[in-house]
């Protein structure tokens, strides 16, 4: 599920797998709930993730059956137009980004190595580049620099590579050679010309870089003692924090110098979810979620902690504000609960609920969109469903069963988080 707006409308796009495993996406409007559009892909099998590319107004929809680009720009008075079908059913791992000259691209990651295509109605049948071949890739990032030519960061079995998108040649193996496989990839810009890229292993370890000159004061910034999980950006860049199975949550500091941070959590369960909070004039706030339910939030600017229980094991995790730009966070997952918590309150009295239309559900996706209604809030359901709140009334604005298995992943620039 993902969020975008088109001339004034926020759309919401869901996409997932029904019975036909079919790779349909459904557009909706985000204050009314009215159907626009069924984007109809028969044959492809279940959608695997939904990218955005917002310029353009184009959905890049990955599938059983390849990779699909979407022309969905003033959907509601037009039909939505399927420019093409390009890559292959094994997609691992996606990734969008733009060239030095604006152009759109694409970066796939399948057992065919990585694959760079042009989304658009002319792009070639075949990628426009392919390289690694050989390697086993489990996640890619786009990697932002002054440079004119673009670089992945390729993360395959225990390391970590940078390779040119022109020339598709691997420029570089990161000095620091991870003990598990590298499940999880987070970039931020230092605002100087670089980036700073954050890896994390099944075995715990983080790792932080800045690139595109691989610092000599580089080196290993320590571990969880199990998975991680998740993976996130915190204060504009200056600190990276990671959640894990082992039940903590780290900071990590990419300066030299600077030792990670064990966040202390009144649960040791399973940490499956992160999200950055950021408001005006305000440090930001990260929010963790466990697997019981217990959510935990810290000023990064001081690590003031705060936490609340929801009784529930959490699925998804976003964030929104009302229209005094106040932040609050969503938690959702099984039994059909939806808790909007104010993390800035004085007291820590009961979580402000959003009624759920349902009989008890898994919640599986979340997305925030914003409208000239204010900001809409939409959660996907295991059992096909679809339903929209504005968030500063907490009024559901409509529910309807759209017959898929919501399950997609946000796309880069909206601000939901998904656990």
């Amino acid at each position: 599920m993902t969020a975008l707006v088109d001339n004034d409308l926020t759309v919401i796009a869901v996409g997932g797998k029904d019975r036909d495993r079919t790779a349909d996406v459904y557009l909706y409007r985000g204050d009314t709930g009215e159907l626009l559009r069924h984007l109809e892909d028969r044959g492809n099998g279940a959608v695997r993730a939904i990218e955005a590319l917002r310029l353009e107004r184009y959905l890049v929809v990955a599938h059983d059956g390849g990779i699909s680009t979407w022309d969905i720009s003033n959907c509601v008075e037009q039909e939505p137009c399927r420019l093409r079908t390009f890559g292959r059913g094994d997609t691992r791992a996606m990734s969008v980004f733009y060239d030095p000259q604006g152009r759109p691209l694409v970066a796939t990651a399948s057992t065919h190595g990585i694959e760079i295509w042009d989304p658009g109605l002319e792009g070639a049948e075949h990628p426009l580049s392919g390289f690694a071949r050989d390697l086993n890739a489990t996640a890619i990032a786009a990697v932002a620099s002054e440079r004119p030519d673009p670089q992945l960061a390729v993360a395959h079995d225990r390391s970590v590579s940078l390779w040119s998108t022109t020339t598709e040649e691997r420029e570089g193996e990161l000095p620091e050679e991870h003990k598990g496989q590298v499940s999880c990839l987070a970039t931020s810009p230092t605002g100087a010309g670089s980036t700073f890229l954050a890896a994390a292993d099944d075995r715990g370890q983080v790792v932080v870089w800045e690139l595109p000159r691989v610092q000599p004061t580089t080196r290993w910034y320590g571990r969880h003692d199990r998975w991680v999980n998740a993976l996130v950006a915190v204060s504009a860049g200056e600190q990276f924090a990671s959640a894990s199975d082992d039940g903590t949550v780290r900071l990590w500091q990419p300066e030299p110098g600077h030792a990670d941070r064990i966040l202390q959590r009144s649960s040791r369960a399973a940490v499956q979810g992160l999200a950055v909070l950021q408001e005006r004039h305000k440090p930001d706030l990260l929010i963790s979620a466990d697997e019981p339910g217990h959510l935990a939030s810290w000023k990064v600017t001081g690590l003031v902690d705060k936490h609340e229980n929801i009784g529930a094991a959490v699925r998804a995790l976003a964030t929104i504000h009302d229209h005094d730009g106040r932040g609050y966070v969503v938690a959702a997952g099984a039994g059909a609960r939806l808790t909007v918590w104010d993390i800035n309150a004085c007291s820590s009295g009961s979580p402000i609920g959003f009624g759920y239309p349902a009989e008890p559900t898994l919640i599986r996706a979340l997305a925030v969109g914003e409208t000239d209604r204010g900001e809409l809030l939409a959660a996907g359901d295991s059992d096909g469903r679809v339903t929209v709140w504005q968030t500063s009334t907490h009024r559901q604005f409509w529910t309807k069963p759209i017959g898929i298995e919501a399950k997609c992943v946000p796309s880069p620039g909206s601000r939901p988080s998904k656990a």
